[in-house]
């Protein structure tokens, strides 16, 4: 069965537009819409942000707590709650670095404008360990870029492909099966 170039517009969202703009190495307008879409809305930002204002609602009730623990001279479970106190800011730093990290590469791809192109046969690898993945690592030119289970389906494994890619990010933008001539 042979799939055709729709389903990879679906999974990666993209039209004949777009892959024009990639084929001559630039990052369409709308692409470029979608990417700074993603430095707000993306799943794994919001869940950041989820993750650091809960920990900094338990980091003020941790403070009040050891002022209180303070007050009855508690040491020992005053010293627990310091440490615990730590614990939540070096979440906090950890979650801050890493979402300014992903933010500051989305927004060099938006900069730049350019794509990387990577031409070849596609191969697949698992990325995790658990039973359950939903993140695949696709092959190819030597590069390896994260893709959904979903957008893996989209491919025939061992085929010749051009995918195009942001640089920094690397996430894919675009892709298109190559013809071989005979």
């Amino acid at each position: 069965m042979v799939k055709s170039q729709s389903a990879l517009e679906v999974v990666f969202h993209f039209n004949p537009a777009d892959l024009r703009d990639n084929r001559s190495g630039r990052i369409s307008d709308r692409q470029k819409i979608r990417l700074q879409i993603m430095q707000v809305l993306s799943p794994l930002h919001i869940v950041m942000a989820i993750i650091l204002i809960t920990t900094f609602a338990s980091a003020i009730s941790f403070v009040s707590f050891a002022f209180t623990l303070f007050q009855s001279a508690d040491w020992f479970n005053l010293i627990r709650a310091l440490l615990g106190i730590a614990g939540i800011i070096l979440i906090h730093v950890l979650l801050i670095t890493a979402l300014i990290e992903r933010v500051t590469k989305l927004n060099r791809d938006i900069q730049s404008g350019r794509v990387e192109v990577a031409k070849g046969a596609i191969a697949f690898r698992r990325y995790g360990r658990k039973r359950l993945v939903l993140v695949y690592l696709l092959q190819i030119d030597g590069k390896e870029y994260r893709i959904t289970a979903w957008q893996m389906w989209a491919f025939r494994k061992h085929e010749q492909y051009a995918v195009y890619a942001s640089p920094h990010m690397q996430l894919v933008l675009s892709a298109e099966p190559m013809r071989i001539e005979e």
